[in-house]
């Protein structure tokens, strides 16, 4: 069979069929960004009219989101009911598109008979969904962050109401007797959000109706502990213990470094029994008596006569490792160590603390990095090489000099333990300083944006009891915050700590550093400047 020539296409019917082929790919094109605009482009008015409804809903939503600003949208990020929204948003919004261009597509399948044309739109259509997978599985991993590092609103009633019930019961055994050295708290009852409903969960100093009350939040108090976990070094003691305590009301915050060698805490009733514990102590007590008999006790006072039940002899970094069997004691608590650690501090200092959050030198490290770093100023010369925080990594080098520098993670781990040619309290101040300066550095719109390996940092090396209603209220008072805010202070050897044990270690002055709480937290919530003089450099 031949074909006359009259039947080949002539090169404007070519020509006009590869214009309308590319007219159409890109309407579909614009139909995957913009539902709407390509059946506009195609000449299809009517249908585009329905897409365009569903854009205005779009519209709507990210004018919202957009107008919550950095916090708002970082408040958001930390609620599962909203990932879980986002998530059903990004699969809607996908299909959406989708719908849209393969709508144009069945439309104009005549113009794209050709294979090419079809390659192209499948192309177009995977380049253009590809950020919606990407969203959702990091999204995906968001929820998994959520709900395997910060306790459930449910767990923490649970933990909540049982430490109010132990506290009722150490009441009642400290009214028939009198305790050694130190009386419970007795501040007032405050509150944190806890439930998704809205209604507020007590403080479990309260010990009246145990039912959930909505009472105002005006403090939120968080022990920050840093372990000395890592490569070489045998378990994990709480070198670093820092109290941050915020008031809501005035908007202003306390930075209280723990010197890591205090010794005897008062420690709360349910634990002094405990017959690890009491075998330890007796150990303790009983060295302490043999240096005492044997002329080399360092202590400033002698001892007495039977050994003081109600007292950790110990170094108070030595508590978390101690009592991180303890899940008995407390089975609603991922880190028992960490809860004897809070009830230990929180009940010999009078300071109700909340929550805790413990992280090892890997967690410190790729913290900061993920931050992108922290600048400090530094009052001293350092020169210095320390093991690594990670197996397998080579020591870091630390040169610098008096004076503003930027610090990566590792420059930064070197730089807070740091002991060399200085001492302990040099040391805790610098660590308080640090805290300080990433509080006031870190902004939630960095936080978004570097959020993937933040996210990944916490959910790999921090614990925390901090329940996940709580957040978005601590995001906001944090975020409030200003450096010039932040005030701190120290319990360590001298005014706080003005005796020595056998081994010439700093004895907890329960008074003196109780008074010393109570007049910075009564200066931070009448609203006066209390930063102790110059003691973090600007």
């Amino acid at each position: 069979m031949t074909v006359s020539v009259d039947d080949q296409p002539s090169d404007a019917t070519v020509t006009y069929a590869r214009a309308a082929t590319s007219k159409t790919i890109l309407a579909i094109a614009a139909s995957l960004v913009v539902p709407g605009v390509g059946h506009l482009i195609a000449g299809r008015r009517r249908r585009a009219l329905g897409f365009f409804v569903g854009d205005a809903v779009i519209l709507i939503a990210t004018v919202w989101v957009f107008s919550l600003g950095s916090i708002g949208l970082l408040q958001l990020l930390v609620q599962p009911t909203w990932v879980r929204a986002i998530v059903v948003g990004n699969v809607a919004l996908g299909l959406f598109r989708l719908a849209a261009a393969v709508d144009l597509t069945v439309l104009e399948r005549p113009v794209l008979d050709r294979f090419p044309g079809v390659l192209v739109v499948g192309l177009l259509g995977f380049v253009l969904l590809a950020p919606h997978l990407l969203v959702a599985s990091r999204a995906t991993s968001l929820l998994g962050l959520l709900e395997s590092v910060f306790p459930a609103e449910g767990q923490v009633a649970i933990a909540i109401q049982t430490r109010r019930d132990a506290l009722a019961a150490e009441r009642a055994a400290s009214a028939q007797g009198p305790v050694t050295t130190a009386t419970p708290p007795t501040t007032s009852a405050a509150a944190v959000p806890g439930v998704p409903d809205g209604t507020v969960i007590p403080r479990f100093d309260d010990v009246g109706d145990p039912q959930l009350e909505s009472i105002d939040l005006n403090r939120i108090t968080v022990l920050l502990a840093g372990g000395d976990a890592g490569p070489g070094r045998g378990g994990l003691r709480t070198d670093t213990l820092i109290l941050a305590s915020l008031d809501v009301e005035t908007g202003e915050g306390v930075l209280i470094s723990l010197s890591r060698e205090l010794v005897d805490f008062p420690l709360p009733p349910k634990l002094r029994d405990l017959q690890s514990i009491t075998q330890r102590q007796e150990l303790m007590f009983a060295a302490a008596q043999a240096a005492e008999a044997g002329g080399f006790s360092q202590a400033t006072d002698p001892l007495p006569l039977e050994r003081d039940k109600s007292l950790w002899l110990d170094r108070i970094n030595a508590l978390y490792p101690f009592t991180n069997s303890l899940t008995g004691m407390y089975p609603n608590d991922a880190r028992p160590g960490m809860a004897a650690l809070r009830d230990t501090i929180s009940y010999a200092l009078g300071i109700h603390i909340d929550y805790y959050v413990l992280v090892d030198f890997a967690g410190f490290v790729d913290l900061v990095d993920a931050i992108g770093g922290v600048t400090i100023t530094s009052r001293e010369t350092m020169n210095i090489r320390m093991s690594p925080a990670k197996a397998g990594e080579e020591d870091t080098v630390l040169h610098i000099t008096p004076g503003r520098h930027h610090l990566d993670g590792r420059s930064a781990l070197v730089y807070v333990r740091n002991r060399t040619d200085t001492s302990d309290l040099v040391r805790t101040r610098r660590q308080r300083c640090f805290v300080r300066e990433v509080v006031g550095q870190v902004q939630p719109s960095t936080i978004i944006s570097r959020f993937d390996g933040i996210a990944r940092a916490i959910s790999r090396y921090a614990r925390t009891d901090i329940p996940l209603g709580v957040l978005p209220d601590l995001i906001q008072v944090v975020a409030d915050l200003e450096k010039a805010d932040i005030a701190t202070m120290a319990i360590e050897p001298g005014e706080l700590a003005n005796k020595s044990n056998y081994r010439g270690l700093p004895v907890l002055n329960v008074p003196r550093a109780r008074a010393a709480i109570d007049d910075i937290l009564s200066g931070l919530h009448e609203g006066e400047p209390v930063a102790e003089g110059n003691e973090c450099p600007s």
